[in-house]
């Protein structure tokens, strides 16, 4: 139950921060600790030892060039002590049978080391600032060197304590820092946060506040700031859909309303009323070319979504065959021209997609008695299609543009409406998916000439 609840705690910048910084401070302080005590440890173990061999080997010498009595050793004993007060020594003498020859310097040192090892060449750590050294003194003796050591202990012991209060101190001094540095990030934070709510994001004229803020905080606000535009953006991008859309279904809407009402006041015979329904029929496709273009558009993207081998110029005549109808009730000719190899692999219903929209597009522009020519032309590794129209062209300051979904041109048509649909931005999309291009050119028919240039296979990085 504890470990839920812990799970589902709301933790604060600042303690979080807190803890890192503690935590960090805890363990640089443990480590350093820990590090510096052994080899301080080490650093007096060794002069302990370097000490008691040098008394140990002065003995011996001054021994030896004695008169080998107790008398001798307790002087030379009493000499080596004066010249280091700060150690207390406590020498055993014993012979090899084990009889103890002397005691000599303070023999209540024995008492409080304990028992100790009466064989030669010993170097022990007794523990309680104590070190035992033995070794043979002459032929029949030989004798141990018990040092006190606990000045040294004392010297340990005073660095333990120094050192663990540096880390506490270092760790609470890191935890109030951590502390402040979290309440300083959590304040930044907090302004950011009332910046954000503060702002409406349909009102363009209000942007996020940088301020002097410190730079990780400030990429937030950047990042922050970056969506919002891109917010404002698709904001704007709907609404021109919403509106190209409402463009796009009242033309054909008013149309077979007003033809219905012109064909419902008064009596007219069967031939009339199946002219009326043709031209709704032609109203309807359109309508639903309009919204298969729109759920195409919505759903877009710039991959290649099937592979297929096909050959465009028969899907071309089945395709342009669509076109004719409305082409030839408004005495418009279709000329299809084909040449060279026309095999292509790719999405087939996104390049016929493409190619329709332009014949469309082109009969949409033309006036009664013009040519719309559709030229195939294959080459070796492309498929060039070319669809020129005898309409009023496109003014060199809207070939861009053009592509863009309800992008509405100065120019009118023939039918008076402004604009050209959804049609263009889905075929630069199918074109640029299989790694082609389009472009738009002066015809030679006086009109316009779309251009679109297609690799015979998609190229590798848009599949």
């Amino acid at each position: 139950m504890w470990r839920e609840r812990w799970r589902k705690r709301e933790w604060r910048l600042t303690t979080r921060v807190a803890l890192l910084a503690a935590a960090t401070a805890g363990f640089v302080s443990i480590s350093v600790i820990w590090m510096s005590s052994i080899f301080f440890r080490s650093a007096v173990r060794d002069e302990v030892l370097a000490h008691g061999r040098e008394e140990v080997a002065e003995m011996r010498a001054y021994f030896s060039a004695s008169a080998r009595t107790p008398e001798s050793f307790s002087d030379i004993a009493l000499a080596l002590q004066e010249n280091h007060p700060a150690v207390r020594f406590s020498w055993m003498v014993w012979r090899n049978d084990g009889e103890i020859w002397g005691h000599f310097g303070e023999k209540k040192q024995f008492e409080r080391a304990g028992p100790v090892d009466r064989i030669s060449g010993l170097e022990d750590d007794l523990g309680g600032g104590f070190s035992w050294f033995t070794t043979k003194l002459t032929d029949d003796l030989a004798m141990g060197l018990l040092t006190n050591n606990s000045e040294q202990a004392l010297v340990v012991e005073q660095f333990w304590l120094n050192t663990s209060t540096f880390a506490s101190i270092a760790l609470a001094l890191s935890a109030l820092g951590g502390l402040l540095i979290g309440r300083q990030a959590g304040h930044h934070l907090s302004e950011v946060a009332e910046n954000v709510r503060s702002i409406d994001a349909l009102d363009s004229s209000q942007n996020l506040s940088v301020g002097n803020l410190p730079v990780e905080i400030r990429n937030v606000v950047n990042a922050l700031s970056d969506m919002l535009a891109n917010i404002r953006s698709e904001r704007d991008r709907v609404m021109v859909m919403t509106a190209g859309l409402a463009h796009e279904l009242r033309s054909p809407i008013q149309n077979m309303l007003g033809s219905t009402e012109v064909a419902l006041l008064r009596e007219r015979d069967g031939d009339r009323y199946r002219e009326v329904l043709g031209e709704q029929i032609q109203e309807l496709r359109g309508l639903a070319r309009v919204v298969d273009n729109l759920v195409i558009l919505c759903t877009r993207k710039a991959a290649v979504e099937s592979h297929e081998c096909f050959d465009i110029e028969r899907e071309a005549r089945i395709r342009i065959e669509r076109e004719r109808r409305r082409a030839d009730r408004d005495s418009i000719e279709i000329e299809l021209k084909a040449s060279g190899n026309l095999e292509l692999e790719g999405d087939r219903e996104a390049i016929m997609l493409a190619l329709g929209n332009l014949v469309e597009n082109a009969v949409y522009w033309s006036v009664p008695g013009d040519r719309v020519i559709v030229d195939l032309d294959g080459e070796a590794d492309m498929i060039e299609l070319t669809v020129d129209d005898g309409g009023p062209g496109v003014p060199e300051s809207e070939r861009e543009k053009i592509f863009e979904a309800f992008f509405q041109g100065a120019t009118k048509s023939r039918e008076h409406r402004i604009g050209y649909g959804l049609g263009l931005a889905l075929t630069r999309d199918a074109v640029t998916a299989h790694g082609g291009v389009i472009r738009v050119e002066d015809s030679p028919l006086g009109g316009a000439r779309f251009r679109l240039s297609l690799p015979r296979v998609p190229v590798a990085e848009f599949v």
